[in-house]
C-alpha cells in the first residue's frame, strides 16, 4: 500500500525480495492456515457448544470467501476489503 513511499525513504520492503503475486500467495496461505487452525477448535471439542461451533464455521467460511473475492478482483481498492476481514 505504501510500498513506493517506503522505497523512496530508503526503507527495505518485502516487495524488494518478492513479487506482488508471491506476496498475495503467501498472505492467502496464512489466512487459510488461520482458518484451519480455528477449525481445529471444532474438531478437537475445545469449543463448548453447537452455537460457538457454528459461529466459528461461518466466520471461517466468510473470511475465506472475502479473501478469494479480493484475490480474484485485483483492480479494486484493498483497504475496504481487508477492513472487512
Amino acid at each position: 500500500m505504501y510500498d513506493k513511499q517506503y522505497k523512496d525513504a530508503g526503507y527495505p520492503t518485502l516487495s524488494n525480495v518478492l513479487s506482488n503475486a508471491q506476496i498475495v500467495k503467501i498472505t492467502f496461505a496464512w489466512i487459510v492456515i488461520l482458518v484451519l487452525s480455528s477449525a481445529l477448535l471444532i474438531f478437537v471439542d475445545l469449543s463448548s457448544g453447537i452455537i460457538s461451533n457454528l459461529i466459528l464455521a461461518v466466520l471461517g467460511i466468510s473470511v475465506l470467501y472475502a479473501t478469494i473475492k479480493i484475490i480474484k478482483d485485483q483492480e479494486r481498492v484493498y483497504r475496504k476489503n481487508f477492513h472487512f476481514i
